[in-house]
């Protein structure tokens, strides 16, 4: 059995715009919280101790926490006047839709 050009010519553009479709909204909620959860976590720490700068995140995932709302999760690294450079874990408990922030840590590893 051979099948013509014409009858699966339509599948190699069909099935991609199906799975975009099935994803409207995601990507762009997922990078607002991420946002929002970055913001909140360089404020957080440039609070807790004015030294600190070059907040780079160098991993991050975004995770389910309830239906309001997100974790994101990751490492990151800065700076300290006189010092190295300092590693840190963090988590962000946002709910992306209002742009409110619920929870905020960090742990520096040494």
């Amino acid at each position: 059995m051979q099948l013509s050009s014409r009858k699966i010519g339509w599948l190699p553009v069909l099935l991609p715009a199906i799975f975009a479709l099935s994803l409207a909204g995601s990507p762009a909620k997922a990078d607002r919280a991420t946002t929002i959860a970055h913001s909140a976590l360089r404020g957080q720490i440039a609070s807790d101790a004015h030294d600190r700068y070059g907040i780079r995140f160098t991993t991050t995932s975004v995770q389910r926490y309830t239906r309001y709302g997100q974790e994101i999760v990751g490492r990151g690294s800065f700076y300290r006047h006189g010092k190295s450079m300092q590693w840190f874990k963090y988590h962000v408990f946002v709910n992306p839709r209002d742009g409110s922030v619920s929870d905020i840590g960090y742990k520096i590893h040494k």
